[in-house]
């Protein structure tokens, strides 16, 4: 459906808000609430009091502390559900996009983009990037690592160009060594799957 409307192009991928997006969206809001507090909520919050420091800004070893902090603890805490579900996305959007074998943009959108950073999620944690100078400008530098873009050398961050490589490398070597990786056909695999709305993985109202 999206290529039909906007021609062979991976970048359009879930950049739109309608349903079909928002079902696949809805999977990280559902199943990824401690991957995102552990990830990125609290590794934030052992460097800065975010309704306070609104005007400190990000340095070079804010960043590759909370880059670390935030590859660790994905690989830590990524659910089963949603490592299978990035990898059935990048599987099909390969059988339908031009794009080369090692490039993961798209699951970067749908899981960084539209997660992580996205202003909803962080404002639900009182994470304001609107407000915050530090918050702002590392949601910046997470999204140039992820499509390894420098950043204009007249912009305030471009002394952090050095460093995007690297941390990009650290991301691709996540995705490869914990999304990629992954046999769903595994019974361990199988089980936490058939497990996600019993009790002993959700605690729902009869």
């Amino acid at each position: 459906e999206t290529r039909n409307r906007f021609g062979d192009e991976y970048k359009t991928l879930f950049r739109k808000e309608d349903l079909c997006d928002d079902i696949i969206k809805y999977m990280f809001f559902i199943f990824g609430n401690t991957m995102i507090i552990e990830s990125f909520v609290k590794p934030i919050k052992k460097l800065i009091d975010v309704t306070k420091e609104t005007e400190r800004d990000i340095s070079k070893e804010d960043y590759d502390f909370l880059m670390n902090e935030m590859i660790t603890k994905l690989t830590q805490t990524i659910p089963n559900v949603l490592k299978i579900l990035l990898k059935l996305v990048y599987i099909n959007v390969r059988k339908v996009f031009t794009i080369d074998e090692d490039n993961f943009a798209p699951l970067y959108t749908l899981l960084i983009f539209n997660f992580i950073i996205s202003p909803r999620v962080q404002n639900i944690y009182s994470i304001n990037s609107m407000k915050c100078t530090f918050v702002r400008s590392l949601n910046r530098l997470i999204r140039n690592t992820c499509y390894n873009f420098h950043f204009d050398e007249k912009d305030p961050l471009s002394p952090f160009n050095e460093l995007i490589e690297e941390n990009n490398k650290k991301l691709k070597n996540f995705v490869e060594g914990c999304i990629m990786s992954i046999n769903e056909n595994d019974e361990g695999v199988k089980k936490s799957l058939s497990d996600l709305f019993t009790e002993k993985y959700l605690i729902y109202p009869k």
